[in-house]
């Protein structure tokens, strides 16, 4: 994730589209140990899962509040714009994983995601 967001140099939509990418690269390719990741939410969970997900969330934190401070997104709540974002592309991984949707719509749907996110209310 934080050498996706990396090679989006300076433009926020370029970031935010190369995290949603290798989130959902990462959800669909590696399924099992996502969900093991998500178990930290439910209080079974290793040192270990725990600093792997917390740093998956200060990246899309971060993230969240560069695009604020930059007039990209939303003046809100960053943890709620998270969990919006979040929700958003583990809902097009779990479709994918599914077989809901076709691997070849994937990005499609993330620029489409992208979009709403940096073009969406201010």
């Amino acid at each position: 994730m934080r050498t996706a967001i990396g090679t989006g140099g300076d433009d926020y939509k370029t970031r935010l589209r190369a995290a949603a990418t290798a989130y959902i690269r990462f959800a669909t390719e590696d399924a099992a140990l996502l969900e093991l990741m998500y178990v930290v939410k439910r209080g079974q969970h290793s040192a270990e899962l725990e600093d792997a997900f917390g740093r998956l969330l200060t990246m899309f934190d971060d993230l969240i509040r560069q695009g604020q401070h930059a007039g990209e997104l939303q003046p809100d709540d960053p943890d709620r714009v998270r969990l919006l974002l979040l929700a958003a592309i583990q809902g097009i991984a779990a479709l994918v994983t599914s077989g809901s949707v076709n691997a070849g719509q994937t990005d499609e749907l993330i620029a489409d995601t992208v979009e709403l996110f940096a073009h969406g209310p201010r």
